[in-house]
């Protein structure tokens, strides 16, 4: 897997994203918005969907950890605004308070 990753540069930085948004939703630090995708998965969809972190020795891991992302986009894209929402009105407060 990783000689593809060699062959192109968008390959790479795509895989490497992806494994970073999967890393994400799967770190006990993050839990509020797991749980908050959890809670658009269940909307959107109507049944949860798990996000798959590869592996570095199976080629086909790669393919669980996009297709994983692929699956519940449009969760991650709401999860994502809602995110930015919550920081830019902290930053707001903030200015305000200071």
């Amino acid at each position: 897997m990783g000689e593809i990753f060699k062959e192109s540069c968008a390959y790479a930085e795509t895989a490497k994203q992806a494994t970073s948004i999967a890393k994400y939703f799967r770190s006990q630090n993050n839990i509020y918005f797991i749980g908050k995708l959890r809670d658009i998965q269940m909307i959107t969809y109507n049944k949860l969907y798990a996000l798959i972190e590869p592996g570095d020795t199976r080629w086909n891991s790669y393919y669980y950890c996009f297709s994983s992302l692929l699956r519940t986009r449009e969760a991650i894209k709401v999860n994502n605004i809602l995110f930015f929402i919550i920081i830019f009105n902290k930053l707001i407060l903030t200015n305000y308070i200071f």
